[in-house]
C-alpha cells in the first residue's frame, strides 16, 4: 500500500529531525515554496532531480520510496544500514556498463575483456 506523496515527505522530514520545511529545502538546495507545495499536496508529483536532492537530506529513506511509496522506505530495514556497493538490492538487476567502441568495418576479434566503467541497479 502506498501513501500520498505529501504524507511521505512530511514523515521523512520529521523522522530526520527537521521541524521546518524551509530548513529541509535549504539543505536540499530547492526553494522553500516548492517543498511547501509538495507537502501541502498542491504539487502531485516529485521530479527526479528534486527527489535526489531531498533523498540526500532525508537519509536513510530511499529515493524510490519518496517518489512512489511502493518500495521499502528505508535502505535496509532488516539491518538498519545501507546496502553494500557489491550487493545487488532485492528486486533489482545489476547491469554493467562496459568500456568499448564500435565501428562499421569487417570486425575484429577482441582477446581482452573490456573494463567495467560503472554498474547500474
Amino acid at each position: 500500500m502506498t501513501t500520498a506523496l505529501a504524507t511521505r515527505l512530511k514523515r521523512a522530514r520529521t523522522e530526520c529531525g527537521i521541524t521546518e520545511p524551509a530548513d529541509a529545502a535549504r539543505r536540499a538546495g530547492i526553494t522553500a515554496s516548492a517543498l511547501y507545495q509538495l507537502e501541502d499536496g498542491k504539487t502531485k508529483s516529485l521530479s527526479g532531480e528534486t527527489a535526489v536532492k531531498l533523498a540526500r537530506v532525508y537519509k536513510p529513506f530511499r529515493v524510490e520510496w519518496l517518489i512512489t511509496g511502493e518500495l521499502p522506505e528505508r535502505w535496509d530495514e532488516s539491518h538498519g544500514s545501507s546496502i553494500s556497493v557489491s550487493e545487488t538490492p532485492a528486486g533489482y538487476v545489476r547491469l554493467r556498463v562496459m568500456e568499448g567502441e564500435a565501428s562499421g568495418g569487417f570486425g575484429a576479434m577482441n582477446q581482452d575483456y573490456p573494463d567495467v566503467v560503472r554498474e547500474l541497479d
